[in-house]
């Protein structure tokens, strides 16, 4: 095996075991919605139930990054998995994808920097939308304190 494939390997199990993490994200983002709903409803204001609302819309929103997030995490597992046994190949890969209906079958096929590059980056923007819940609580409850 050469010293690139096992570069590749290595990074692609990293990065699965990093984006593996997004589960975790989101059990963040559903528990503080769910708090905030409840804040809301314990204590209401308008102040409160706007950030409920707001909230829930960004809940949605980091939901579908949580899903390409994990679904990201298991492929590229498999794709560790074929590069353990050197059969790694980017473009049945792809062909799949398209095939399944989760690609383009115009786009070429992307190199493995790239795609570890886009996963990154989806797990990047749930991550932001987490902090984006928590900083919408924050500030709130910071308003809803300080005008009560």
């Amino acid at each position: 095996m050469t010293s690139q494939a096992s570069t590749d390997r290595e990074a692609l199990a990293i990065t699965a075991a990093l984006l593996g993490q997004g589960r975790y994200l989101h059990a963040t983002a559903v528990a503080l919605t769910v708090a905030g709903v409840l804040a809301a409803a314990v204590q209401p204001s308008s102040t409160m139930a706007a950030a409920a609302g707001i909230c829930i819309c960004i809940l949605a929103i980091e939901t579908y990054f949580a899903v390409r997030v994990g679904h990201d995490a298991r492929l590229l597992l498999r794709m560790e998995e074929c590069a353990r046994s050197d059969a790694l190949d980017l473009v049945a890969f792809d062909k799949g994808l398209a095939a399944a209906g989760l690609a383009s079958a115009r786009h070429p096929t992307r190199g493995l920097t790239e795609r570890l590059r886009g996963a990154l980056r989806l797990f990047k923007r749930q991550a932001a939308l987490v902090a984006l819940i928590m900083g919408t609580l924050a500030c709130s409850a910071f308003v809803h304190w300080r005008l009560a």
